[in-house]
């Protein structure tokens, strides 16, 4: 996550003024989205007894997720890339 935060905090900063743009809206998003579902179920503890048991579908879901991190950073390299001409 410190790619994207610092993108957004230096975004913000090369924005100007003294309020902070919409970098800084978007960087509070990135922030608390993680944290989002564990403070929803701390929230409505009785949804933790309808979560089904750690089991074989759980190593599945582990490599989606590793799959989708990923492209999402080949997909930050390649913005990258784009802005900074990597390539040419």
């Amino acid at each position: 996550m410190g790619p994207f935060v610092g993108t957004l905090l230096a975004a913000s900063v090369a924005g100007g003024g003294g309020a902070p743009g919409p970098a800084a809206h978007r960087n509070g998003g990135v922030c608390h989205r993680p944290g989002l579902p564990f403070f929803l179920l701390a929230l409505f503890p009785s949804y933790l007894k309808r979560l089904p048991e750690a089991g074989g579908w759980l190593g599945r879901v582990k490599v989606i997720i590793g799959f989708v991190v990923l492209a999402a950073s080949l997909k930050y390299v390649s913005s990258v890339d784009q802005v900074l001409q990597w390539g040419s």
